[in-house]
């Protein structure tokens, strides 16, 4: 039960690619994550997140139509809510191909590398910025901490 004044936020996972498994636990352990995060955060405006894993492939044609970046990246979030005050609606979408290539780098699974671009899109869907160190070591520790309580330490800071 939510507590009066307080909207839960819908999580939903869409799964276009064929590379990783990701199965019951994974989708479990991605709304735990969010949840987590969310609650970090205090944020209880509601709303809903649209998780979608893909390829390469599929990320870069994203990538090049709304952000003019012609190459694969890990991970893309769409704030689509209109003002501070709304509910909170956020598209995001994460590579498979691109945690499996940087998951050893960071001491990471494939999965928990995905975890990572979750966390690291949905902070951006609340408003954070990672143009400056300063910003991305703040959404790195914000990050770390959610990931870090669920699965245990990730590795190598300063990602970006």
């Amino acid at each position: 039960m939510t507590p009066a004044g307080k909207k839960k936020t819908a999580l939903t996972f869409s799964n276009l690619q064929n590379s990783l498994r990701l199965g019951a636990a994974f989708r479990a352990s991605a709304g735990r994550a969010v949840s987590a995060l969310l609650k970090a955060e205090g944020y209880a405006k509601g709303g809903s997140i649209n998780v979608c894993v893909m390829d390469d492939r599929r990320i870069r044609r994203i990538n090049r139509l709304y952000l003019g970046h012609d190459r694969p990246t890990d991970v893309i979030s769409f704030n689509l809510r209109q003002g501070g005050e709304e509910a909170l609606e956020a598209e995001i979408a994460v590579s498979a191909q691109a945690a499996a290539r940087n998951a050893a780098q960071y001491g990471n699974t494939a999965q928990k590398e995905l975890l990572v671009y979750i966390i690291h899109g949905v902070l951006h869907a609340l408003g954070y910025d990672d143009r400056t160190a300063t910003q991305r070591a703040k959404m790195q520790e914000k990050t770390d901490s959610v990931v870090g309580r669920l699965c245990g330490k990730t590795t190598k800071p300063q990602r970006r």
